[in-house]
C-alpha cells in the first residue's frame, strides 16, 4: 500500500498540468482566429476602397469576410445605380420613377394624302387614251395601285409667299392582258395607264 501511495502522489500534478496547458493553448488559438478575422476584414476594406471595419459588423461567422463584404459593395452600386438611373430608393429599397419625360418623335406628313391598294382593274386607258377592257375572268390579274384624294388642291407644307402648289395624279405603264377594241373575242398584251403615284407640282411666284 505504502509503494502504490508513493508511485500515484508525483502523476497528479503532472496531470494537471497537462490541463492547465491545453487549455492555455485552446485560448491562444482562439484568440489567433479572432485576429485573422479581423486582420482580413480589414484587408477586404482596403481591396473595395471602404473605411476600415465598415464590414466588420455584418460579417457572418458562417460566411468569409470577403464574401460579406462584396456583398456590402454590391448593395452600395446597386443604390448608386439606381439614383443614376433616375429612381428615388430611400423607402427601403422601393424604387419610385421620377418624372422622365419621353422624347417625342416629330409626325410626319406627306404633301399629299394617297390611297394605296391592291386592285383587280376591269378597265383601264392605253397609251392611246382608249378605254380597254381587262381580261379578269380566265386569269386574275392584280394590280398596285397609288391615288391621290384629293387632286387639285394645294400641297402641305408648302410656302405659299413663294410657290403655287397642286396635287396632282401620276402614272405607270404596266403590261396587261386585254380585250381587243375591235375584236373583243381576241385578246392582247399591251401596256395600260396605272394611277402609281401622287405628286406635288409647285410654280413659283414671280414678284416684280
Amino acid at each position: 500500500m505504502s509503494m502504490k501511495a508513493a508511485t500515484a502522489s508525483p502523476i497528479a500534478p503532472m496531470l494537471t498540468l497537462v490541463v492547465l496547458r491545453l487549455t492555455m493553448m485552446c485560448a491562444l488559438v482562439a484568440n489567433t482566429m479572432a485576429d485573422s478575422n479581423y486582420i482580413e476584414t480589414f484587408s477586404v476594406d482596403q481591396e473595395l476602397g471602404l473605411s476600415p471595419g465598415a464590414t466588420e459588423k455584418k460579417v457572418d461567422p458562417n460566411r468569409s469576410a470577403f464574401l460579406q463584404a462584396l456583398a456590402v459593395r454590391s448593395d452600395a452600386m446597386k443604390q448608386d445605380n439606381i439614383h443614376n438611373a433616375g429612381f428615388d430608393s430611400t423607402d427601403n429599397d422601393l424604387a419610385e420613377p421620377v418624372n422622365i419625360k419621353k422624347r417625342q418623335e416629330p409626325q410626319k406628313y406627306y404633301a399629299c394624302s394617297v390611297n394605296a391598294r391592291l386592285e383587280n382593274l376591269t378597265h383601264a386607258r392605253d397609251n392611246n387614251e382608249v378605254i380597254v377592257e381587262l381580261v379578269q375572268d380566265t386569269l386574275r390579274q392584280t394590280f398596285f395601285v397609288v391615288e391621290c384624294i384629293e387632286e387639285d388642291i394645294c400641297c402641305r407644307g408648302i410656302d405659299t409667299t413663294r410657290y403655287t402648289s397642286e396635287c396632282v395624279q401620276g402614272t405607270s405603264n404596266i403590261m396587261a392582258w386585254v380585250f381587243k377594241t375591235k375584236n373583243p373575242r381576241d385578246i392582247e398584251y399591251i401596256p395600260i395607264q396605272v394611277k402609281s403615284r401622287c405628286y406635288c407640282e409647285l410654280t413659283e411666284i414671280l414678284h416684280n
